[in-house]
């Protein structure tokens, strides 16, 4: 026989076990809700990235770090900048969803846009090195050199690519995304060479005629003493004479 008390205790304790094992669920619940994991969105809207880009004559520099962009962020970017003249700086670093595709897209953009000087600052250093080899080749003119090749324009842009260091790297990427400039490089390169053959041989002959003139110049002083001194050993006056005449001509001279 069970008491009243012992009854109510009883129900106590079953609803103190319910209260618990509700609450582990929840607490399970929570967990498993907050484990869960959903696509990042973008911060910044490719509509809006697009007419920003496209649209605006004053934006030069537009940093765009950790902003949660990705590949086809990239390639909207990059639909802007084959028109986009006005941009100087574009900062996409701190972007790890943004892959190969999404760095030849833009990159591609600006392989076709001559007259944009822009300096693209990504986390991949073997694309980083070509986009400062795109803004160095664009600083050298290299669209009017492209749009019509002429040799004064292949001397004009190869100094300018000197100027800046000497590095091949900037030439050696330039003919892989204009192979249509190698074949008129090749012959500048072989007129220049002729050139400076040609050049340097008439700097040797000058150098060589005014060696041969300054010994011919230190050799005079000596000829007179020669003649002077055949002149004090001869006694027949006609031969004095005739010497002394000699003399006179060539000093006159």
């Amino acid at each position: 026989c069970v008491s009243p008390k012992e009854v109510q205790q009883q129900q106590q304790a079953q609803q103190q076990a319910q209260q618990q094992a509700t609450g582990t669920n929840a607490t399970t619940t929570n967990v498993t809700t907050t484990t869960t994991t959903t696509p990042q969105q973008h911060i910044i809207s490719q509509e809006v990235l697009l007419e920003l880009c496209q649209s605006s004559t004053t934006l030069q520099d537009l940093a765009l770090r950790a902003m949660r962009l990705d590949d086809e962020t990239c390639q909207t970017i990059a639909e802007a900048l084959i028109t986009n003249s006005f941009l100087t700086s574009l900062d996409i670093r701190q972007n790890p969803s943004i892959g190969n595709v999404g760095y030849k897209a833009i990159l591609g953009s600006l392989e076709r846009n001559y007259d944009l000087w822009c300096s693209v600052m990504v986390d991949n250093d073997s694309f980083q090195a070509k986009f400062n080899a795109l803004i160095e080749l664009n600083q050298a003119n290299r669209g009017d050199l492209v749009r019509s090749p002429t040799r004064e324009k292949l001397a004009t842009f190869l100094e300018r690519l000197n100027g800046t260091g000497e590095d091949p790297t900037s030439l050696w990427y330039f003919l892989t995304i204009h192979d249509s400039i190698l074949h008129p490089l090749v012959g500048f390169l072989k007129w220049k060479s002729e050139r400076e053959r040609r050049q340097v041989q008439a700097e040797e002959q000058e150098r060589q005629q005014l060696q041969e003139q300054r010994e011919e110049e230190e050799m005079e002083p000596k000829k007179r003493a020669a003649v002077i001194q055949e002149e004090q050993l001869d006694d027949g006056g006609n031969k004095r004479l005739k010497t002394v005449t000699t003399i006179s001509t060539t000093s006159s001279s």
